[in-house]
């Protein structure tokens, strides 16, 4: 099992993997349309985010449209015998199953406040003495790259419960992933989501909340709490949170791993290298600037916080360069 870049994402990765599906993460983003950045204007909990996990729904349905998606209802409210049998039979008939859960409420979580609810994806891969085994590529954790273990069986179906037993049971036929093809066709997508990131936004307001100007628009917007006397720590809180889980710092690894996983189909190998360097710096400088960003917040230093949208500025500039090139070639 190989480490993550969003949840669900490599859950579908890992169990094509698993079946000897030639693809990588990002194929499955870019394929699904998840490079699509919105940020809405108005802060609250959806203010700024890609489309990564509707681009896994798009996936299933166009590669593995046989895939069942689905919530399990119990029949009686008030026991979880059926829900454990519905899973321990699908394991018994080696499907490959995905559920839907809350990481902050997983034993393992050493993350999050285990008072919020936060979606997350696992994959369950077995049953046995009263305990489930799982993988999960993202875990809510610091020192590991990926969990792979034991749940008690009561404490994975009460955390089930929390988005009402959503499932994923994953079927496809291999013919669907023709590695000639899907490289056409992620090539394609890749491009087409690129461009539309990078067009210039018109002076409308509305057309300003796509595509690269998203992340410096939301700068701009949060420079007035500085003056306002308004929680600076609390948003900037949220802002990094949306940052670091709703797609936008997402979509610089999945770009990543398009590049890196691209490298063979070169024949300017220092010229890819180069290209997987460059963009190696960039994914790591927008790490550093979500983090000073926060610190700003945390300190209600204006000066930082005008220091992060300049840098900002610079580093959109840069990326988009690379950008450009990725479609030239």
């Amino acid at each position: 099992m190989k480490q993550g870049i969003e949840c669900l994402n490599s859950c579908i990765y890992n169990w094509l993997i698993n079946d000897n599906i030639h693809i990588n993460m990002s194929d499955i983003y870019f394929l699904g349309n998840g490079f699509n950045m919105h940020y809405t204007g108005n802060y609250g909990a959806h203010m700024i985010y890609t489309e990564q996990y509707e681009a896994n729904k798009r996936f299933v349905r166009k590669y593995a449209p046989d895939s069942v998606w689905d919530n399990y209802i119990e029949e009686d409210i008030d026991s979880i015998d059926n829900k454990k049998v519905f899973l321990i039979n699908m394991l018994e008939k080696y499907q490959r199953i995905i559920i839907r859960l809350s990481s902050s409420s997983l034993p393992y979580n050493k993350k999050f406040s285990r008072d919020k609810e936060i979606s997350h994806y696992i994959t369950v891969v077995g049953y046995e003495k009263n305990h489930f085994m799982i993988y999960d590529a993202c875990p809510p954790v610091t020192d590991k790259d990926v969990y792979s273990g034991e749940i008690d069986d009561k404490d994975l179906l009460d955390n089930w419960n929390t988005y009402n037993n959503e499932y994923l049971i994953l079927r496809y036929e291999r013919d669907a992933f023709k590695e000639d093809r899907i490289r056409e066709e992620v090539i394609a997508a890749r491009n087409n989501q690129l461009k539309d990131y990078l067009k210039n936004p018109l002076i409308s307001n509305k057309k300003r909340y796509r595509g690269y100007r998203c992340f410096i628009s939301l700068l701009e917007d949060m420079q007035s709490i500085f003056s306002n006397n308004i929680d600076t720590k609390g948003v900037m809180a949220e802002c990094n949170r949306q940052l670091r889980i709703e797609g936008f710092e997402q979509s610089k690894k999945f770009i990543f791993d398009n590049i890196f996983t691209s490298g063979s189909d070169f024949e300017n190998h220092d010229y890819q290298n180069q290209k997987y360097q460059e963009y190696q710096e960039i994914v790591k400088h927008w790490d550093k600037l979500i983090m000073n960003m926060f610190k700003a917040g945390i300190k209600g230093n204006v000066d930082l916080f005008n220091q992060v949208i300049e840098e900002a500025k610079r580093l959109t500039l840069e990326e988009n360069r690379i950008l450009k090139n990725i479609i030239k070639e």
